[in-house]
Protein backbone atom coordinates (compact mmCIF):
# COMPACT_ATOMS: atom_id res chain seq x y z
CA UNK A 1 0.00 0.00 0.00
CA UNK A 2 1.52 3.27 -0.78
CA UNK A 3 1.94 6.03 1.44
CA UNK A 4 -0.59 8.04 0.17
CA UNK A 5 -3.38 5.90 0.86
CA UNK A 6 -2.10 5.00 3.96
CA UNK A 7 -2.80 8.80 4.48
CA UNK A 8 -5.79 8.59 3.22
CA UNK A 9 -6.99 5.75 5.64
CA UNK A 10 -5.86 7.56 9.10
CA UNK A 11 -7.72 11.03 8.37
CA UNK A 12 -10.39 11.74 9.90
CA UNK A 13 -13.64 12.72 8.27
CA UNK A 14 -14.57 16.33 8.60
CA UNK A 15 -17.74 16.72 10.47
CA UNK A 16 -20.68 17.89 8.57
CA UNK A 17 -22.47 19.78 11.91
CA UNK A 18 -21.45 20.97 15.32
CA UNK A 19 -20.14 19.01 17.59
CA UNK A 20 -19.39 19.81 21.41
CA UNK A 21 -15.70 18.90 22.68
CA UNK A 22 -14.28 16.33 24.16
CA UNK A 23 -13.12 16.58 27.93
CA UNK A 24 -15.96 18.14 29.39
CA UNK A 25 -17.40 17.49 32.79
CA UNK A 26 -21.00 18.70 33.65
CA UNK A 27 -22.20 18.76 37.25
CA UNK A 28 -25.62 19.98 38.01
CA UNK A 29 -25.99 22.52 40.95
CA UNK A 30 -29.64 22.76 41.00
CA UNK A 31 -32.86 21.82 38.50
CA UNK A 32 -31.63 25.00 36.35
CA UNK A 33 -28.16 25.43 36.28
CA UNK A 34 -24.80 23.23 35.78
CA UNK A 35 -21.28 23.73 36.22
CA UNK A 36 -19.06 22.40 33.44
CA UNK A 37 -15.30 21.85 33.68
CA UNK A 38 -13.00 21.93 30.71
CA UNK A 39 -10.73 19.20 31.56
CA UNK A 40 -7.89 20.35 29.15
CA UNK A 41 -7.57 24.09 30.07
CA UNK A 42 -9.27 23.81 33.96
CA UNK A 43 -11.65 26.58 33.16
CA UNK A 44 -15.26 26.60 34.93
CA UNK A 45 -18.72 27.99 33.17
CA UNK A 46 -21.75 28.87 35.04
CA UNK A 47 -24.47 27.19 32.67
CA UNK A 48 -28.24 26.97 32.11
CA UNK A 49 -29.62 23.43 31.95
CA UNK A 50 -31.05 24.91 28.23
CA UNK A 51 -27.38 25.26 27.12
CA UNK A 52 -26.39 22.18 28.44
CA UNK A 53 -29.11 20.40 26.77
CA UNK A 54 -28.00 22.03 23.39
CA UNK A 55 -24.70 20.96 24.27
CA UNK A 56 -25.27 17.33 24.60
CA UNK A 57 -27.93 17.32 21.86
CA UNK A 58 -24.11 18.49 19.87
CA UNK A 59 -22.65 15.43 18.46
CA UNK A 60 -21.94 16.08 15.25
CA UNK A 61 -24.82 14.20 13.88
CA UNK A 62 -27.81 16.52 14.11
CA UNK A 63 -27.88 19.68 12.09
CA UNK A 64 -28.95 22.78 14.39
CA UNK A 65 -32.63 22.73 13.03
CA UNK A 66 -32.66 19.17 14.14
CA UNK A 67 -31.77 19.52 17.94
CA UNK A 68 -34.20 23.00 17.91
CA UNK A 69 -37.07 20.54 16.68
CA UNK A 70 -36.20 17.53 19.41
CA UNK A 71 -35.70 20.21 22.45
CA UNK A 72 -38.83 22.86 21.40
CA UNK A 73 -36.51 25.57 21.12
CA UNK A 74 -36.53 28.12 18.00
CA UNK A 75 -33.85 27.39 16.02
CA UNK A 76 -32.37 30.88 15.98
CA UNK A 77 -31.97 30.24 20.02
CA UNK A 78 -30.06 27.41 19.06
CA UNK A 79 -27.83 29.06 16.64
CA UNK A 80 -26.68 31.85 19.14
CA UNK A 81 -25.78 29.52 22.01
CA UNK A 82 -23.45 27.38 19.30
CA UNK A 83 -21.99 30.86 18.33
CA UNK A 84 -21.76 31.55 22.03
CA UNK A 85 -20.57 28.36 22.89
CA UNK A 86 -17.70 28.53 19.93
CA UNK A 87 -16.52 31.90 21.40
CA UNK A 88 -15.91 30.13 24.38
CA UNK A 89 -14.05 27.45 22.61
CA UNK A 90 -16.35 24.52 23.68
CA UNK A 91 -16.53 23.12 20.04
CA UNK A 92 -14.97 20.43 18.70
CA UNK A 93 -11.72 21.61 16.73
CA UNK A 94 -12.74 19.50 13.26
CA UNK A 95 -16.67 21.32 13.59
CA UNK A 96 -17.66 23.38 10.44
CA UNK A 97 -17.12 27.15 10.68
CA UNK A 98 -19.94 29.05 12.24
CA UNK A 99 -21.40 31.77 9.51
CA UNK A 100 -22.85 34.90 10.95
CA UNK A 101 -26.13 35.85 9.92
CA UNK A 102 -25.89 39.49 8.10
CA UNK A 103 -27.46 41.96 10.06
CA UNK A 104 -30.40 43.82 8.77
CA UNK A 105 -29.82 47.37 8.18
Amino acid sequence: MSSLAKTAMVQKPVLQHFCIQDGLIYVQTSPQRYVVKDVKTGRYFRLSNTIVRIMQCLDGTKSLATIGYELNIEARRVRYVVQQLAELRLLHPESPALERPERKK
